[in-house]
């Protein structure tokens, strides 16, 4: 069984956060109910664990023998990502406003959604070609 068939529980959960975003931003941006928030800021939280669990699971098949270090890796990128958002959010939110802020967000992650359909058809070749050498896997 290939490491990507790992990546197919992945758009359950990535298509969770993408429609919950696009709703949380446009409630908040027409100041609509507050429970109508916090019920999808629950479904933005689990389509974000659904995916990242795939994402892990995918990450440690292709190196089992790193399986600490490249979880490690993981987590750095997520902070790292986590940090840069919660700096340009602000300056976001008061130039395009709480609507357009999640939209833009619902954008970035479609295009690394488009990214992750190339390692789901290709991630096998790329791999092969590009992928750690027999020490690491």
């Amino acid at each position: 069984i290939p490491a990507e068939a790992r990546l197919g529980a992945m758009w359950v959960g990535i298509s969770l956060f993408m429609c919950a975003v696009i709703i949380c931003g446009w409630l908040i941006e027409y100041e609509l109910a507050l429970a109508g928030v916090l019920v999808v800021q629950f479904f933005i939280g689990a389509g974000m664990a659904f995916t990242f669990q795939s994402l892990g699971g995918y990450l440690i098949d292709v190196f089992p023998t790193r399986s600490a270090r490249i979880t490690g890796v993981q987590n750095f990128w997520r902070s790292l990502w986590a940090a840069v958002i919660v700096q340009l959010f602000p300056t976001m939110h008061e130039n395009i406003g709480w609507g357009w802020s999640y939209t833009v967000m619902f954008f970035l992650t479609l295009a690394a959604l488009l990214l992750m359909q190339v390692v789901v058809f290709r991630g096998e070749r790329l791999r092969q070609r590009f992928g750690p050498g027999p020490e690491l896997r």
